[in-house]
């Protein structure tokens, strides 16, 4: 009689374990479900000057193929949706760059700011910015010797440098500074070509650098992120040039960023 009843009471045990196990296999289906379908998706503001690489930088996170071609300028703001691994959703606005489109990011900052709440990334690349005319300006140095290499002009990149700046002061300075931004992040992209400068590059971007010091000044309220990316290894201008990284570098930065993305809009919802 006891070796029965010690029997249905292990057949019982059994039970419970198996329940607790596919409650812990399929909870995180559950709740990814539950987010995709119910949370509503967080507005991201994709920012930066013609050239940096936006619309690159956001098909390299929506984990598109990207092309090495010369791909049109963006004209109009883009929306795609960024699905993160719990199901929460990103909405990303990938604004066009160019300064003769200032009236359409104006347009669309507007509208977003008066959400609850929102998030900036705002893509530059250390004044590696590629445009359509680029081989007609002095873009480069007099070819090495060999004429295998080609040394990026210091006055290129400085010129560069300060239109980063001006457009970002764009919202920064303006009405759509509005206490409604939850975060603000700085994806240096393009690491590929600057990652032999990592130290300079990123003490640059970063709080206490020439840049975030110019643009924000001051203000402790807004929080800043600083992020190096990739979103795809190709030489500047297609320039033969000597490149010190790797896929699994670029896919490290990817799986970084991505990761505090879920936090941060988890921490906004």
């Amino acid at each position: 009689m006891e070796l029965t009843i010690d029997i249905i009471a292990l057949k019982q045990l059994w039970g419970i374990i198996k329940a607790i196990c596919n409650i812990y296999k399929w909870g995180p289906r559950l709740i990814y479900g539950w987010n995709y379908l119910f949370s509503k998706p967080y507005s991201v503001i994709v920012y930066g000057a013609s050239g940096v690489g936006k619309t690159e930088f956001c098909r390299a996170l929506l984990e598109r193929d990207i092309e090495c071609t010369d791909a049109p300028r963006t004209v109009i703001h883009q929306v795609e949706n960024l699905i993160l691994n719990d199901g929460h959703k990103i909405r990303l606005y990938d604004l066009p760059g160019h300064i003769s489109y200032k009236m359409n990011r104006n347009k669309v900052i507007e509208t977003i700011a008066r959400q609850k709440s929102y998030g900036i990334i705002n893509v530059v690349s250390f004044g590696y910015h590629e445009v359509p005319n680029a081989q007609n300006l002095k873009t480069f140095k007099v070819a090495n010797g060999d004429g295998k290499s080609y040394e990026i002009d210091t006055q290129y990149i400085k010129e560069n440098l300060q239109r980063e700046f001006e457009q970002a002061k764009e919202w920064h300075t303006g009405s759509h500074l509005s206490t409604n931004i939850g975060w603000i992040i700085t994806v240096v992209n393009k690491a590929d070509i600057w990652f032999a400068k990592y130290d300079q590059v990123m003490e640059y971007y970063q709080s206490n650098g020439e840049y975030s010091k110019n643009l924000f000044g001051n203000n402790v309220r807004l929080v800043k992120y600083v992020y190096p990316y990739s979103s795809i290894i190709s030489p500047f201008c297609k320039k033969p040039m000597l490149i010190e990284f790797g896929e699994r570098k670029k896919l490290e930065m990817h799986e970084n960023l991505k990761k505090d993305l879920l936090r941060l809009v988890k921490d906004e919802m």
